[in-house]
This record gives structure tokens, sequence and C-alpha cells, in this order.
């Protein structure tokens, strides 16, 4: 069934964006927010039912954006993805992006899943970006070397605290179980580049956990975040505490393609054993180019019966120039 959009009244003369409706959609999305009681806030504030970054580095495009599910909002809980966005140059003067996402998968109940979430992929993304700002170059070797040093130093940071720190647990580090703030962790490092190449780029990336990395191009979508012999990760979530490994990996990218990374509210409505879903072959046709900030999160939040989930996506279009609508 093709996706409806609901009708949004019109800005001088122009209709801005509503949530897409895939199918026969939610019971959650038949009334209005504030009339249903079903969309409630956390005790202690901060849903984040909607964060999103949007802004252009060297050729690069790039939209970022985190939505609360129908879940937490039932529960009055926090949005338990998270991402984060960095910039940075080697000494060679090449800019570069670092991109970490995360779905918080603390223990049940753990208030602290937010948290842990949020401070491992601000943490993450910014020692990995100082990390290559002091190299020469970003290749393959120095990026398994430098993300495995650099997760190890997020683990323990993540476990220092005071109680007044922003969103920070009541207890004290002493008190808490990491597996209380547990994560998964997804991260690529690509270059941003300030001359047109026509030559694919090298995407570098790793993964904890089931939150996965794409391509899409007009054929359609493809996962990156495979292993070796390109069978797809297993269902098991592995998260930043209990991993004994880091999945790495390297793809070429080219200008005719655009790369995803997705927290599973999203990633599990975009194929099935390699079959495009519905919900997949809507965001194909319009992330086929950059849009809209506006459109970019009215996209993120289609409706759809069963995707009830936090989701976090965050999308990089190279040669952006180009890519106008």
């Amino acid at each position: 069934m093709a996706p409806r959009r609901r009708k949004g009244k019109s800005i001088k003369g122009r209709a801005y964006p509503t949530a897409r409706t895939i199918g026969t959609g939610s019971s959650f999305a038949k009334k209005p927010w504030w009339d249903s009681d079903w969309w409630l806030l956390d005790k202690e504030g901060h849903n984040r039912d909607i964060a999103c970054d949007v802004g252009t580095v060297g050729d690069l495009a790039v939209a970022a954006a985190s939505v609360r599910g129908n879940r937490h909002r039932l529960s009055g809980q926090r949005c338990e993805d998270s991402f984060c966005v960095t910039t940075g140059t080697t000494a060679e003067e090449e800019l570069f992006v670092v991109i970490a996402i995360g779905d918080g998968l603390g223990s049940d109940g753990s208030p602290y899943s937010a948290y842990g979430s949020k401070r491992v992929t601000y943490l993450f993304a910014n020692k990995l970006t100082s990390w290559f700002s002091a190299a020469s170059e970003i290749v393959s070797e120095a990026f398994v070397e430098a993300s495995e040093e650099v997760i190890e130093e997020v683990r323990n940071a993540v476990k220092s605290w005071t109680p007044d720190d922003y969103l920070a647990p009541t207890e004290t580090p002493a008190d808490a179980d990491p597996a209380n703030f547990d994560t998964t962790l997804t991260f690529a490092v690509l270059p941003a580049r300030t001359a047109a190449a026509e030559q694919p780029r090298t995407v570098l990336w790793g993964t904890i956990g089931d939150s996965p990395i794409f391509k899409l191009s007009a054929q359609g979508w493809e996962m990156v975040s495979t292993a070796e012999d390109g069978e797809i990760l297993d269902s098991a979530t592995r998260t930043l505490y209990s991993a004994t490994e880091i999945l790495h990996g390297e793809t070429e990218l080219t200008n005719d393609e655009v790369l995803v990374l997705t927290t599973d509210g999203v990633s599990d409505f975009l194929m099935d054993s390699g079959k495009t879903l519905a919900v997949g072959a809507d965001l194909a046709e319009r992330w086929q180019r950059p849009v809209r900030i506006e459109s970019f999160v009215s996209d993120l939040m289609f409706d759809f019966i069963t995707a009830d989930d936090d989701r976090t996506a965050v999308v990089c279009w190279p040669d952006r120039t180009r890519r106008r609508n």
C-alpha cells in the first residue's frame, strides 16, 4: 500500500510536512498528542521527542535525527537512542567526519539508558576525532587500533560522573552497575572532500550490536555492516560492556550513493531477508538527495503499526552541490 501523508495546513501557500502513514498505521497516531493521554512527559524532563542536526562539511551534506518511540512516549520515558556527528582535519589538512550512533539497552527498568547512550556516542565521536586530527592519514590499520583504544577509554569514562552532571544518574559511580547504562555503538569515519573528485571514497566503520549501516543508491538498499563472509550480524544484541570484540570493516562510497547509519527502530522496517519493505521503499525514494530539515524529521516519524521503538538515522550525501533538488 502506498504511503499516505496526513494533510498539513499551508503557510503562505506552502504545506508543512507531516508524518507519513505506511499501510494501516498505528492506533497511537489516530489522535493528536494533546488529546490521547498517550504522549507523556518524563518526570525529570528532557524527553528528547526530537533531536536533529543538519549541516555541511567539505562536499558532504549530513542530516541526523533521533525520534522518541511510541513505547517510551506511553511510559513517560526518555528517548534512549542517540547520535553524535563530529568533524576534524588530519595533520595533512584532510577534512573528515566521524559519526556515532547508539541504542540504549540498560537493564530492565533502568532510568539511565538514555544517559549511557548519549554519553557514549558523544565521548566516542570526539575522542576518535581527536585521535585522527593528530594523524597524517586515516587508514584501516590505524582505524582499528584507534577505535579499540577509544572504546576502552569510553567504557571507563562513562562510569565517572558527579550526581549534578547534566542528565547523570543520581547515585554515585561506586554504587552503579554498568549494565544500567549499556548501549549499542555503531560508527563510521569518512573523508569530506574540498575539491571535486570522481573516484569513490573509503568509509571505515565499526559496530557493537544491532545498529546497522547501509548504502543507498538508485538500485536500493545495501547493508554494509556484515561479517567478512557477507553474513548479516546475528540477532543477539551485543553491547558496549558485554562485547568481547568489535566488528570492523570498510566500504567504497561513490558520489551516486548515500551512507545511512540507523538504529533498529528504523532498520527493522527497511529490509527483511534482502527484500525491501514498504518503509524502506518510501525512504529510498525520498533520501536519494538531501531534504529539508523539517522533511527529514517528518520522514523519520513514519507511522507503521508495529514501529514503536526509538528511531535514529544519520544520512550522508556526498558531492552535495550536484545533488540539488
